[in-house]
């Protein structure tokens, strides 16, 4: 039996606790989703000691069926989501950040 993979790649959060109003969201409007942590090394050229700081980015994935469901569920729950949520393209799943004003910009046409 040949299992299908119909996730996508649906946005990236840098912060637990909007990682948590994302997660809240997708749970309450039936979306199903899995998040991937990723650690980010800062080198320590913005540290004021030099030390090596490591930054979580949380990247979550949606069924590609629900993703016009997850989108509103996030935009209406996430506070400030213009700020904390970058959604991602679907059309590469390696793709360049995209802040939210163009996505939405793009989805308004």
């Amino acid at each position: 039996m040949k299992i299908k993979n119909s996730d996508i790649e649906f946005c990236e959060v840098y912060n637990r606790q909007v990682k948590e109003q994302v997660r809240k969201a997708l749970v309450y409007a039936g979306v199903s989703y899995c998040i991937k942590i990723h650690e980010k090394e800062n080198n320590g050229i913005n540290s004021p000691f030099g030390r090596k700081e490591v930054e979580e980015v949380f990247r979550i994935s949606v069924n590609k069926k629900q993703k016009k469901t997850a989108e509103h569920a996030v935009i209406q729950k996430v506070e400030r989501v213009e700020e904390n949520v970058v959604f991602l393209p679907q059309e590469t799943l390696q793709s360049p950040r995209t802040s939210w004003k163009q996505y939405f910009s793009w989805l308004m046409i």
